[in-house]
């Protein structure tokens, strides 16, 4: 048997599978295609033909190829067993499956290819499946689809690029499915007129602006002119028309995926979801329509996290005077997660709400569990967030800040989201990333950020609808939830114009959320794997005669409940608590969101009233 030197095989993990391939010499040509596949993707696929060479001893050389194997395939074609070292080897590769407890998968060439009895009750794969079996030798099973969930949708791509030039051109490249890319440069750089659009959209629509002097007619008129000035950047001639039919003409669950990439943070910063097609409308509410930019891939994909989906939630709340900017309406965002969860959060869904928002306090959790999803609520600015210490000052935190201990933990972090101002803003003036852009280079694979002032009422409900689409399963993409919460919110503000609604419920908020991935994205949770949930369960309410309010019912109160479980939690010190206060301040609520984050950490917790 001639010797030859195996393809140098990718290190996929310290310890690479190692898989022995039985098979009949009159399947060889096939049997290499499959090692050599396997080998490209990590797998050290043991072939005689690579193992042995010239004046080896044959049998010993088989004995230490199967005395290492973690893992065996067995290649059945209709002449298989004739030979009698195939024979021997499935002896062998049938023994180890069965005290060994190794894994053994038999690969059929055709579909009547015979299995002795004792294989015959394995699921079998076809020697040409070369992914399937792989997936099969790492434990992979085919993803699942929830149940009544519709069928994996068909997408449409459509990509934007924008590049600057080294003499300060902006080139726009669109391309859309069976047409050649379409292309345009704007010699002059980006528009002022454009400039000046984006400078009034991030005037957002937070606290401190006077909207109702300005009245809705104005701010839609200054979305509509941001929109068209950023149709006529990215669209090339001959582009729109295009897009507009291919949106229009998708069919039944097809996705229309509008991915933008760019060369700077100022372009990458620029608010695509704010671009209109040429009839006026707003292409990110369309249905079949799905928006994300797209940064640079990581150098290494990791899986999907196993179910349930895990929410790990932290404010940045710091206390009254600590902080420059104004009390968030925060406890009612919390709700609106909880409420978007409940029908499924024992079995697919588990939220469990931080006191301490604090990257240190934050790492801690992670380290102890797996989150699929971190969502922080605070205020934020161009780079940066502002958090919180355990003595409840106001802390500002970078992307590395937030980013380093959580690397420490040593888990992965599929999804951030940022229900912050700000966080889709360039730094620096101008200059530099933005946070959401900045925690992808730092390696997290998706953010949701905000590209502007969002207000509370946003917030919260965008947050409601986003989760209530993760926990239906029919997609746990996060670009698809997005895209139906915009839909879904969108839909409510023009049922709210209908009535007559004041404006603070019908503020046009549609282009605020943006989703940032870092290569093609991946989906958050593996419905298929073995369940891995929280090790403590959260606790949300317990029988108990002191009052057990709702998240949302408990405002105000954040710097007394902090300082009891410091307290409570100080083994070094003997004593309690006692809560002081007229009638109605809210002492009972305190006491009780007390005892559930206690028991929570696995105290006994009575109560006597």
């Amino acid at each position: 048997m001639p010797a030859e030197t195996p393809e140098a095989m990718p290190a996929e993990s310290p310890k690479a599978i190692r898989v022995f391939i039985s098979h009949s010499s009159r399947d060889k040509p096939a049997v290499e295609a499959l090692a050599r596949y396997l080998r490209s993707v990590g797998i050290d696929a043991w072939l005689d033909k690579w193992e042995i060479g010239p004046g080896d001893d044959v049998i010993a050389k088989m004995n230490e190829g199967l005395e290492q194997a973690d893992a065996g395939l067995i290649v059945f074609s209709a002449r298989t067993l004739e030979s009698c070292w195939v024979r021997a080897e499935v002896s062998t590769l049938t023994w180890e499956r069965i005290q060994g407890r190794k894994v053994l998968i038999p690969l059929r060439v055709t579909p009547d290819a015979d299995l002795p009895p004792l294989l015959r009750p394995l699921c079998h794969l076809n020697l040409q499946d070369h992914e399937g079996i792989a997936d099969a030798l790492r434990g992979r099973r085919p993803a699942k689809p929830g149940l009544g969930a519709a069928p994996g949708s068909a997408v449409e791509p459509v990509r934007l690029c924008l590049e600057r030039r080294p003499d300060g051109a902006v080139a726009v490249t669109a391309e859309l499915p069976g047409a050649a890319p379409f292309q345009v440069v704007h010699g002059n750089g980006l528009p002022p007129a454009l400039l000046a659009a984006r400078a009034a959209f991030l005037g957002g629509f937070g606290p401190g602006r006077d909207l109702a002097a300005r009245g809705l007619e104005a701010l839609e008129a200054d979305l509509a002119t941001l929109g068209r000035l950023l149709a006529a950047l990215c669209l090339p001639e001959g582009a729109e028309p295009m897009l507009r039919a291919l949106v229009d003409g998708a069919a039944p669950g097809t996705v229309v995926e509008v991915a933008i990439e760019a060369t700077d943070a100022e372009l990458m910063g620029l608010p695509f979801e704010a671009l209109r097609l040429a009839d006026g409308r707003l292409l990110a509410i369309q249905p079949a329509v799905v928006m994300l930019r797209r940064g640079e891939a990581p150098r290494r994909e990791a899986a999907p996290l196993p179910w349930p989906l895990k929410v790990l939630v932290a404010v940045g709340a710091p206390d009254v005077g600590t902080s420059g900017g104004a009390v968030l309406d925060y406890e009612r965002e919390f709700q609106t997660i909880l409420d978007a969860v409940e029908t499924t959060e024992r079995l697919e869904v588990q939220v469990r709400f931080l006191e301490v928002g604090h990257p240190e306090v934050i790492a801690s959790a992670i380290e102890r569990d797996a989150y699929h999803v971190l969502h922080l609520s605070c205020h934020g600015l161009p780079g940066a967030l502002e958090l919180e210490d355990e003595d409840g000052q106001a802390v500002r935190v970078t992307a590395a800040d937030l980013v380093d201990p959580i690397r420490r933990a040593g888990r992965p972090l599929p999804l951030v989201i940022l229900s912050a101002c700000h966080g889709g803003v360039e730094s620096d003036g101008g200059t530099g990333a933005s946070l959401a852009m900045a925690l992808l280079a730092a390696g997290i694979p998706a953010v949701l950020a905000m590209q502007t002032t969002v207000s509370d009422s946003y917030a919260a409900k965008l947050a409601g609808a986003f989760y209530k689409r993760l926990t239906n399963r029919e997609s746990t993409l996060a670009s698809r939830a997005l895209a139906g919460a915009r839909q879904e919110l969108e839909g409510e503000r023009q049922r709210a114009l209908a009535r007559g609604a004041p404006l603070a419920e019908h503020l046009p908020e549609a282009a605020t959320a943006a989703l940032y991935v870092a290569g093609r994205e991946k989906a958050l949770a593996d419905f298929a794997a073995d369940e891995a949930p929280l090790r403590d369960p959260p606790v949300h309410g317990m029988v108990a005669s002191v009052p057990q309010l709702p998240i949302g019912a408990l405002v105000g109160r954040r710097q007394e409940l902090r300082r009891c479980l410091r307290r409570l939690r100080d083994r070094q010190q003997a004593g309690g608590v006692v809560l002081t206060g007229i009638g109605g301040v809210g002492k009972s609520s305190v006491a009780g969101r007390v005892m559930q984050r206690l028991k929570e950490e696995g105290w006994l917790v009575a109560s006597h009233g």
